[in-house]
């Protein structure tokens, strides 16, 4: 009998003299049950469960792996070799491995990304250490150097851990700085290009910091989804409609908070300029 859904009918059909019927009518009172009633309810509900409410729950679970396993959108999916990467950069700022990483901390994380995660201002070409190796290589023929001279400051340790006030010292640091690679590091650089960065940079930032937890910060898999959206997914074909509506609704909110933020800075550079001007006419 399969499931014994026939059994049940059966035991739904008992009727008087096999039941205890009620004499006012009352179903309360009674279990005796009815012969047609019991094939109605269990046709139906053998269509809502197996036709319906299946497909619902497979449309549920395909949609949260849509990500995944979608493999005509636009974007590609993560290898094993990229998640890596992303972890190890990920444990340089959570070496206790807590599984979150602080807000003063999203900037500097952001910055040491690797591809296709890479929310940088610059590229490696114009980062700081590789300027100053620019710098400090030696200069030959007619390479522009320039000769600096910086006062050394040598501080001394107390035995308490701590340092006290700098001495400073008679004999200054030295550097020939070799200009022209400095300038052929900064060939590479394109203005239009930074600004976009720099842009997509805040507003990475700034939708972070909507999106996590203020005391916590961003946990490892929230963060790892969070870039993966913003970096590898085109909304307009990855997303459902009611991603979408959240994905804009936040999109609105981090304008908000830029259009905020630039008029603030505007304001405090209006200030400085001002007391800049009146500190150097008089």
């Amino acid at each position: 009998y399969g499931e014994n859904w026939n059994y049940l009918i059966t035991d739904l059909q008992v009727e008087y003299p096999n039941c205890v019927a009620s004499y006012n009518g009352n179903y309360l009172e009674t279990d005796c049950g009815q012969v047609a009633l019991p094939y109605v309810v269990f046709v139906l509900y053998n269509l809502l469960s197996m036709y319906i409410f299946v497909n619902v729950f497979i449309g549920v679970v395909t949609d949260n792996f849509q990500y995944c396993y979608q493999s005509s959108s636009s974007y590609k999916l993560l290898s094993r070799q990229e998640i890596r990467q992303f972890r190890v950069t990920w444990w340089r700022f959570d070496p206790e491995g807590t599984g979150y990483i602080p807000r003063e901390k999203y900037a500097a994380f952001f910055s040491k990304l690797k591809p296709p995660f890479n929310v940088g201002m610059y590229g490696d070409r114009l980062k700081l250490k590789h300027l100053v190796k620019a710098l400090n290589r030696p200069s030959h023929g007619k390479n522009k150097s320039v000769h600096v001279e910086i006062d050394r400051i040598r501080y001394t340790h107390s035995n308490v851990g701590a340092y006290t006030h700098p001495i400073p010292d008679n004999e200054p640091l030295q550097y020939d700085l070799n200009i022209s690679e400095l300038e052929r590091c900064l060939r590479h650089a394109d203005p239009y290009q930074m600004r976009l960065n720099r842009r997509e940079f805040n507003r990475i930032y700034q939708e972070a910091l909507l999106i996590d937890n203020p005391k916590r910060g961003m946990g490892f898999t929230q963060m790892l989804i969070f870039l993966a959206r913003k970096k590898m997914v085109d909304p307009a074909t990855a997303f459902l409609v009611e991603e979408t509506l959240r994905y804009n609704d936040l999109a609105e909110q981090v304008d908000e908070v830029l259009r905020q933020k630039f008029v603030e800075d505007l304001i405090v550079y209006t200030a400085d300029y001002r007391v800049y001007r009146a500190v150097s006419h008089r």
